[in-house]
């Protein structure tokens, strides 16, 4: 069995989901630092800097991928193939900023914020939308709602 790339995340078990590209890169030192962990551990010196920073970066990849969630603030985009209610698979999702769609021509819309409401409030979050223009036809993720996610 295929392992999935990391940073792309879809769940096959709800049709409303979406798929999820991390667009951004937290820096491990935003969740903890090698000097915060080092002041909960019996470790004065720097000789073992580089293996707390592994084993720190190790485990915020691990709980990450187990937990789906992003526990640095990051940038991500979602991707649907049309308009349609839709739960986002990863969280928590702090803000939408925008939402792009492919018009009927093929070109990139930006679609007004009076056409779609979310509630980030939820586990999770989902966001609807309300007298949409039509979509470029034949076409794999059409519509791209632009985020931000994480524990900051």
């Amino acid at each position: 069995m295929k392992k999935p790339l990391r940073g792309l995340f879809f769940c096959p078990y709800f049709s409303d989901m979406m798929t999820v590209e991390i667009t951004g890169t937290p820096t491990p030192d935003s969740v903890i630092t090698v000097a915060a962990l080092k002041a909960h551990l019996p470790v004065d010196h720097s000789d073992e800097d580089t293996l707390i920073t592994s084993l720190r970066d190790a485990a915020i990849s691990w709980v990450e991928d187990y937990c789906n969630t992003r526990l640095g603030d990051v940038t991500a985009v979602g991707y649907i193939d049309y308009f349609y209610n839709a739960r986002f698979p990863i969280g928590p999702v702090n803000s939408i900023s925008s939402v792009t769609y492919k018009d009927a021509a093929g070109d990139t819309q930006t679609l007004a914020t009076t056409k779609y409401w979310y509630d980030i409030k939820t586990k999770s979050a989902r966001i609807t939308f309300d007298n949409v223009p039509d979509l470029y036809d034949d076409t794999f993720h059409a519509v791209q709602i632009n985020m931000n996610i994480g524990y900051a």
